[in-house]
Order: structure tokens, then sequence, then C-alpha cells
């Protein structure tokens, strides 16, 4: 998070951008393989603001979808979010140092229980980083998965859908299209997981310099 204005700006417009695009892809797609045309009556002016209304809803239900998509992706890579299992104490991904003293601050600050569920651990530190403005690297890392975790279901259903025709039409070309596009679609899965991975790491990252690092130091 970050307490210039400008950030805050940008974020909030880069989390439309994560609705609009997907489904601005999609209408796209649907427009021009179903020749639907919008009545002449309507202004001009208006059409854009209907298409980019229109965008907005089918992303929004692209979100929605993506959200699940991205815990049955989480169960089967991780058997369960990284963000949580960061904590537990048989992944390696932080030493175990690092783990402790985490659940002690915690302890002392909220009264946490030191053998709570790695989740809840995720989540104290995860709020107590965004409601304090501690990294805008946190919100940087959630924008990007949010938004490569939907451009990349929305390029798959892409890439279903002109496989389909390709197979009904025999249009050699489009079914070229279609594995380009679903290849496409495992790159972003590829940044999804990536960008997913850091902003686990980076929460607790900010919430140990934050609390146990300056504690130590004024120590």
């Amino acid at each position: 998070m970050s307490k210039n204005p400008f950030e805050q700006v940008i974020f909030g417009v880069y989390e439309i951008l994560s609705d609009i695009l997907p489904g601005f892809i999609l209408l796209t797609t649907i427009l021009f393989f179903y020749d639907i045309s919008i009545p002449s009556s309507i202004p001009t002016s208006l059409h854009a603001i209907l298409l980019i209304f229109l965008a907005f809803i089918i992303g929004q239900v692209i979100h929605c979808i993506s959200s699940e998509f991205e815990g049955y992706i989480n169960r089967w890579k991780y058997g369960g979010y990284p963000s949580a299992l960061y904590m537990a104490d048989d992944d390696n991904t932080f030493p175990q140092y690092f783990k402790d003293k985490i659940r002690k601050q915690l302890k002392i600050d909220y009264e946490t229980p030191l053998d709570s569920e790695p989740q809840h651990i995720f989540e104290m530190c995860y709020t107590y980083v965004t409601q304090n403005n501690i990294s805008n690297r946190v919100m940087i890392f959630l924008n990007m998965y949010t938004f490569s975790r939907n451009i990349m279901l929305v390029i798959l259903i892409e890439g279903i859908f002109l496989a389909t025709v390709a197979l009904i039409k025999y249009d050699v070309l489009l079914g070229l299209l279609a594995t380009l596009t679903l290849i496409s679609s495992f790159f972003f899965y590829h940044r999804f997981i990536t960008y997913a991975e850091s902003f686990g790491k980076e929460v607790f990252k900010s919430y140990f310099v934050n609390k146990v690092g300056n504690k130590n130091k004024e120590g």
C-alpha cells in the first residue's frame, strides 16, 4: 500500500483494468463471430459507454470464476494456498527463526495463539501490512497476480472456443491461432503462479521487517 495519492489512483485504475480488459477480449470475440450489431438509433457516444459497461460486467463474471479456479489450482499444485503454507513447520521457504518470530510478535501484539493455523497467521500479517500502508509491493504483486489470473482464464476460454470453431469449419489458420492462444494462456498461468507466490512472501517479509526488525532496532 502507499500513502501517495497518485499511486493509490494507479492501483485503483489497475484493478479496474483487471476486470475490463478480460471482459473486452471476450466481448470482442462474441461480437466478431456472431456479428452482433448495436442499433444505429443509439448515439455513437453511447456505443462506447455500452461496450465498456458490458466488458466490465463480463469481466466481473470472469473475475469470480477465476477466483474459484484459483482455489482448484492451489489445491492441485500446493495442497492449499502457498501464502498460508509458508508458515507451516514443514515448509522451507523461510527459516524457522523467521516463522517463530512472526508468531511470537503476533502473540505479543494481538494475543494470537502460537499454534494458530498458517492461514490465520497470513491473514493477520496481511491485515496489518495493508491497514498500516507498510509496503506498496504487496499491492503490486496482488494486482499483478489477479490480472494474470483473469487474463489466463479468458484466454483459455478464447483458445477452447477458437479450437472448437476451427474443428467445425476445418480452418487451419484458425486452428493455429487457437494453439497460440492456448500457449499464451499457459504463459499467463506461469505469471499468475509467480506473482501469487511473490505476494505471499512479500506480506510476511513486510510484516517481519516492520514489526520484528524495528523492535530489534529500538531494543
